[in-house]
């Protein structure tokens, strides 16, 4: 349905929002699989976009709840705690990155990727001289 007139397609649209909600909910329904993929690859278009309404629902009040919630379950501590302990003890760059933004007054994502390997080698170092001793 094509209008020569944006003005024109709006009203239409505003007209008709919640019938055509409706009917690509029940394509997406439908459809489970080909819904997934133009997710996908409108996140792979649009990644400013995705990332700015997961940051607007992250800060909704149920979110948070939801987010308070899920940290005090034992067994989602524990999970986290042995995933911190296998960066830890792999020397992921989250963890070296973590432990050079420590002492800086930068964010570990602004520290670049040759720094945080050079630290890497250094920790490894550090951690082979404390094992001979």
């Amino acid at each position: 349905m094509a209008y020569a007139n944006k003005d024109d397609y709006k009203k239409w649209y505003m007209a008709n929002r919640e019938r055509l909600i409706a009917k690509a909910r029940a394509a997406d329904l439908a459809n489970p699989d080909l819904a997934a993929q133009r997710k996908r690859e409108y996140a792979e278009r649009h990644p400013d976009r995705v990332k700015d309404a997961g940051r607007r629902y992250s800060r909704k009040p149920e979110a948070l709840a939801k987010q308070r919630a899920l940290k005090a379950k034992p067994e989602q501590r524990e999970k986290a705690k042995l995933l911190r302990e296998h960066y830890r003890d792999t020397l992921h760059d989250c963890f070296v990155r973590r432990c050079l933004a420590q002492h800086l007054k930068i964010k570990g994502s602004e520290i670049p990727q040759t720094l945080v390997d050079a630290h890497r080698e250094l920790l490894r170092l550090k951690r082979a001289i404390n094992e001979k001793l």
